[in-house]
């Protein structure tokens, strides 16, 4: 519970964040500086008309070119945007959905760090009898379906029901979100309209080296037919697989199934065994290989630097330090990498600080997390 309030306070701290952006994106002094400047190009460097320009689109992005009465519609329509964002990322956070699984023998022993024991009476049980066999509860096993543990599951997991049962009510909820999203699709698709696009995909896409919807299906129709005829091939494979492992000659490859044969048939055809693969790639040789890496693809170095008190958020957090030859440091990564209880489950990165010149003499470094789960 105590990571929940966090991670919510983090998203209503991003939302004051995001409102205040939008604050800025309709100032009207900072956009007719920002057209000034685009528009003197001759006493700009190439990169400055270049930032100049994109940070134009930007503002052109928020509605600031409209007309007054246009302009506060389009911050209204941002404002509810970025509000029922906010809305949906708690819905997940604060209902990720279970499932209750009975009896504890269906859950394998490698998986029960992904659940937590309930128990049952058993039918017939009498409340009333105390120290007779009908008082004796049924151990089982709660799973909370949010997407980072149910993938784990779903690929280690025997049991068919157990996976369906799962993966349904993992893609199932939280129901809130079904009238979220479709307040998110008309207020998306009004504010697009309001900037002059057909729809919200027209108007993310115009400025993208997608430009269209258009385009970006033809595109993805064309890889389809590339990749659509090996992509079948697999799909035959393992299904095949399924039916003669499971001895049901005609039985398809349900969506549950799918995470499930295709790690136990690479196991069976390879001899592959994650855990023993993990074991010759320990944390530490990981960080050296990464450096040899980064030293042959991009000639800088980087090296752990010790953390001052107070300025990591547990012991086995890592600090390093970006290094060119000649440019001197780069900038700074945290690494949080390890494995532990109550750590956010999802495996990303995070810009704590952005690179800026704050001055004619000073840069200011660019400060970066890098956050993994098992």
């Amino acid at each position: 519970m105590q990571l929940v309030w966090k991670i919510l306070s983090a998203i209503g701290l991003l939302t004051l964040l995001l409102l205040g952006m939008q604050y800025l994106n309709t100032n009207h002094s900072i956009y007719k500086a920002v057209v000034k400047a685009e528009k003197d190009s001759n006493s700009l460097t190439h990169e400055a008309q270049r930032a100049a320009r994109f940070l134009r689109m930007d503002l052109e992005k928020g509605g600031i070119h409209l007309c007054s009465e246009k302009l506060d519609r389009a911050n209204e329509l941002s404002i509810d945007i970025i509000q029922l964002c906010r809305e949906y990322n708690e819905n997940i956070i604060t209902d990720p959905g279970h499932v209750n699984i009975f009896p504890a023998s269906k859950i394998p022993k490698r998986l029960h760090h992904l659940v937590s024991p309930i128990y049952r009476n058993l039918p017939g049980a009498s409340k009333g009898s105390i120290g007779s066999r009908d008082n004796i509860k049924e151990k089982g096993f709660r799973l909370a379906t949010e997407s980072s543990t149910l993938q784990g599951f779903l690929q280690c997991v025997p049991d068919a029901e157990v996976r369906k049962v799962a993966y349904v009510q993992g893609n199932s909820v939280p129901h809130a979100n079904l009238e979220v999203l479709d307040k998110l699709i008309a207020t998306r698709h009004e504010f697009a309209q309001l900037m002059g696009y057909k729809s919200y995909a027209e108007f993310a896409l115009h400025s993208t080296m997608g430009r269209s919807p258009e385009v970006v299906i033809s595109f993805l129709l064309e890889m389809s037919k590339v990749v659509r005829p090996k992509a079948d091939q697999e799909f035959e494979a393992i299904q095949n697989f399924k039916r003669e492992n499971s001895g049901d000659p005609n039985g398809e490859l349900e969506p549950w199934d799918e995470a499930y044969f295709t790690w136990l048939m690479k196991y069976a055809t390879y001899k592959l065994d994650s855990s023993v693969i993990a074991s010759y790639f320990p944390l530490r040789q990981c960080i050296e290989g990464l450096k040899v890496l980064v030293e042959s693809l991009f000639g800088v170095t980087f090296h752990g630097v010790p953390l001052a008190p107070g300025e990591s958020w547990h012991p086995d957090v890592m600090k390093i330090v970006l290094h060119h030859p000649t440019e001197a440091n780069l900038g700074y990564l945290y690494l949080d990498l390890k494995s532990r209880k109550g750590k956010h489950p999802i495996c990303a990165h995070f810009t704590i600080r952005g690179g800026r010149r704050v001055s004619e003499t000073e840069y200011q470094l660019p400060v970066f997390k890098l956050h993994h789960i098992k």
